[in-house]
């Protein structure tokens, strides 16, 4: 299984830690865990289809329309999300 964490933004949430306690989470479950620090990782939907679970931990930024879209196109197609408070909503 495959999985994508993309982190950043206030660093008041401490993205960068979260994530590491994500990644070092998925990957005691045997997830392959890919970590970008830029929300352009959202704007290739092609990549994103081929995950099985994104999970975004980015607060306080915009999020651009081709990005909505690719990460949009890869939920419906079957691509899970997660996300926890602060991270995925703001």
């Amino acid at each position: 299984m495959k999985a994508l964490i993309v982190y950043g933004g206030w660093a008041g949430h401490e993205p960068e830690p979260v994530a590491k306690t994500f990644e070092k989470a998925l990957k005691a479950r045997g997830l392959d865990v890919r970590m970008s620090e830029t929300l352009e990782a959202f704007a290739d939907a092609a990549a994103l289809k081929g995950l099985d679970v994104i999970v975004p931990n980015w607060t306080m930024g915009d999020i651009s329309r081709e990005q909505w879209k690719g990460v949009d196109e890869a939920v419906r197609s079957g691509v899970g999300i997660a996300g926890c408070h602060g991270g995925m909503g703001d």
